[in-house]
């Protein structure tokens, strides 16, 4: 397995494992009525780049939790910044890291990554939407 992935108002859970054969992801999707399996699907990586496998005795920090820890980064730093849509991935970027993104009424996208051992954010950053419209 190589990420966990939830978009919010959507209340499914999708799990990625990484085939290394074929290069590709195979993805379940965890829904009310069972388990779907899609297709499998490019990975949107560098060509170089090695998917690294989810250690989840690495992750003390719950999805709720990691949830929190970005709301009360975005109440103190970002008040005027209203969720819209928030997207939650488990990843290992050189350690598990709980991936958080907020989109905003503003346009604006709050990213914020977890580090899913210690609740410590890594990183933060806000940018508005504008900014990655090809062109």
């Amino acid at each position: 397995m190589c990420s966990c992935f939830y978009l919010d108002g959507e209340g499914n859970w999708q799990f990625d494992y990484y085939l290394p054969k074929k290069d590709k992801i195979k993805t379940f999707v965890v829904e009310n009525t069972g388990i779907r399996e899609l297709e499998d699907s490019k990975i949107f990586k560098k060509d170089e780049e090695v998917l690294k496998r989810l250690n989840l005795d690495r992750v003390k920090i719950t999805f709720e939790k990691a949830v929190d820890i970005v709301d009360n980064l975005k109440n103190k730093k970002y008040k005027n910044e209203n969720v819209v849509k928030k997207i939650v991935i488990l990843q290992n970027i050189n350690t598990e890291i709980w991936n958080v993104t907020y989109l905003t009424s503003n346009f604006n996208i709050l990213n914020a990554r977890v580090d899913a051992d210690s609740g410590k954010i890594v990183s933060e950053k806000l940018e508005n939407v504008i900014k990655f419209k090809a062109g």
